[in-house]
């Protein structure tokens, strides 16, 4: 079974945060990124931080992180260089999932909603997100996901349970 993935729209949930600040001085727009990407480190489960995909505008490349600052985190960051937008290397990455049911994207964006919608992928947006992650509520975002539980062995399958396991296994993505 393939791990779920959680795909952010970092700006789209950098704006949402308040980790913009004012935007002033040198190096702002880096420091409101990590500062953003650490919050998620620390919201995150441990299992799903690196599991997750935060990818962002730029035209150029980030400038190398400075040595004596705050450790790099964990959460894996994507520069959308060579696209027109992030949101169009967030639709190619939907579009690619292998396994679009267990995609959790993250973005108030509707091109981006509406095309992890017809993958069937779960969209949230930015807002609603951002207020789980500090509530500690972000387990519900797959709260539609069945979990694996075990259960009390049968006597053998009925043809309810044959149709199931035949649904499951066909619809998988």
């Amino acid at each position: 079974m393939a791990r779920q993935r959680l795909l952010i729209d970092g700006y789209n949930l950098l704006w949402i945060s308040g980790n913009v600040g004012r935007g002033r001085g040198t190096g702002w727009l880096e420091r409101a990124r990590r500062s953003l990407l650490h919050q998620l480190e620390r919201s995150l489960p441990p299992d799903l931080v690196l599991d997750t995909l935060v990818v962002f505008d730029t035209s150029q490349p980030s400038p190398s992180p400075d040595p004596t600052s705050d450790p790099q985190p964990r959460v894996p960051v994507e520069f959308a260089m060579g696209y027109a937008s992030a949101d169009e290397r967030l639709i190619e990455h939907i579009r690619r999932h292998p396994h679009p049911r267990k995609l959790v994207v993250v973005s108030s964006d509707h091109a981006i909603q509406n095309a992890a919608r017809r993958r069937r992928a779960t969209v949230v947006d930015s807002d609603v997100f951002w207020d789980r992650l500090l509530a500690g509520r972000i387990a519900s975002l797959w709260g539609d996901v069945p979990s694996i539980q075990p259960q009390e062995p049968k006597e053998g399958m009925t043809e309810a349970d044959t149709g199931h396991w035949i649904d499951l296994f066909l619809n998988e993505d």
